[in-house]
């Protein structure tokens, strides 16, 4: 769940004096595509989300009239940027190439107290190809170099300079949902009918999956539930291209804890389309620390 950027070890400067009283528009900056950016079937996602969660930060830090997103809290103490959910909606990943000049232009508000959202939109000549929702709050670790012990917290210092999301904010309470276990139905599941259809161990590496602050980065799920869904679906998933994809964290781990993820429920369009609900648990304590929902179309090859 938890994604952050390493923090210098001085606070931040003070705030600007000046309140925002609307979202903060990000200036849509231009990215020219090439390896590192790019996958078998287009975009890298796994790139994507990286991308804009960082960016996300830098908004945010901004907002909050810090020169870097060094968070802190009243007392001094370093606060880890959490991502608590994330939404991939209109994905056309497989629609870009090489050289091509992919434009992000992004929004964050106030979702609640404790709870940021950015909406960023990502183009191609014009041509839309994902729109990202990213949830966020801060947290510190109860317990030093123990993942698994955070609390939340507030940024000092914390001006209300940011208006509420409104309307776009409906993905705080569907995490909240999720967290309780007490939804219903989504994107066509429904929890009722859950069923432990196939599951997949996973081993996190400590050189790749976790970030600087020493967390498994949020963007490390995704990657994740792809390597669930090759290792189960390997007749349609090499040229499966995300077209949505919720993701809802709800922990972490330490370095060393494997994974288990859980094929909860499956839907097939004949060979067009995948859809699938996995969720993960570590396997420590067996505690559920995430679910995601992914549609995916199959591309010609």
């Amino acid at each position: 769940m938890l994604h952050a950027l390493p923090a210098p070890l001085a606070p931040g400067p003070s705030p600007r004096d000046a309140p925002r009283d609307a979202p903060r528009d990000a200036g849509s900056d231009a990215v020219t595509l090439g390896m590192p950016q790019l996958s078998r079937n287009g975009l890298s996602e796994n790139w994507l989300l990286k991308e804009a969660g960082h960016r996300h930060w830098l908004m945010l830090a901004d907002a909050l009239g810090l020169p870097v997103p060094a968070f802190r809290d009243r007392d001094g103490a370093t606060l880890y940027a959490t991502f608590t959910g994330l939404r991939l909606s209109g994905g056309a990943l497989n629609r870009v190439a090489e050289h091509d000049r992919l434009r992000f232009a992004g929004r964050i508000a106030r979702v609640s107290r404790t709870q940021y959202q950015s909406v960023q939109t990502v183009t191609v000549e014009g041509r839309p190809v994902a729109t990202l929702t990213l949830l966020s709050i801060f947290l510190r670790r109860a317990v030093a170099g123990d993942n698994r012990s955070v609390l939340r917290a507030l940024p000092h210092p914390c001006p209300p300079m940011l208006a509420d999301a409104g309307s776009d904010s409906s993905l705080a309470p569907l995490c909240q949902r999720f967290r309780r276990q007490d939804w219903r139905e989504h994107r066509g599941f429904h929890r009722a009918d859950r069923q432990e259809l196939a599951s997949v161990t996973i081993d996190p590496c400590p050189h790749g999956d976790f970030n600087g602050a020493g967390f498994l980065y949020f963007a490390s799920f995704q990657s994740i539930l792809d390597r669930a869904e090759w290792a189960l679906f390997r007749d349609v998933s090499a040229n499966a291209v995300t077209t949505d994809r919720d993701l809802f964290y709800h922990g972490n781990i330490n370095p060393g804890d494997r994974l288990t993820v859980r094929l909860c429920g499956e839907r097939r369009d004949g060979a067009a389309s995948l859809s699938h609900w996995f969720e993960i648990r570590r396997d420590s304590d067996g505690a559920r620390i995430a679910d995601g929902f992914t549609t995916k179309r199959v591309v010609p090859s």
